[in-house]
């Protein structure tokens, strides 16, 4: 068996946190409900960030590091996104009481 280079570790690692965001983000709105729903994944996109930002410190590699850097610029934006559209539709749910 082969050994995953650091840069095929560090995607197929990208890939799974991004599956199991998917899923389980559906999952836990199917049962949870919205408001559960986005606080988890906020928790898991912020988990994600920490680990892309992890491996972009320790990445010698140029191109790796450049890849890592704009995936947890792309993380930051989700997050920010997701925290923004939480705090709207808590202001909006308090308007309407």
């Amino acid at each position: 068996m082969k050994e995953l280079t650091p840069e095929a570790l560090a995607g197929l690692i990208i890939a799974v946190l991004t599956f199991f965001t998917a899923v389980s983000s559906h999952g836990v709105i199917l049962y949870f409900g919205k408001k559960k729903a986005n606080q988890n994944l906020l928790n898991i996109l912020n988990e994600e960030l920490q680990l892309v930002n992890g491996l972009a410190e320790n990445t010698n590699d140029p191109k790796q590091k450049e890849y890592l850097t704009q995936k947890a610029k792309q993380i930051q934006t989700k997050t920010t996104m997701l925290a923004l559209n939480k705090k709207q539709a808590t202001l909006y749910s308090l308007m309407n009481k």
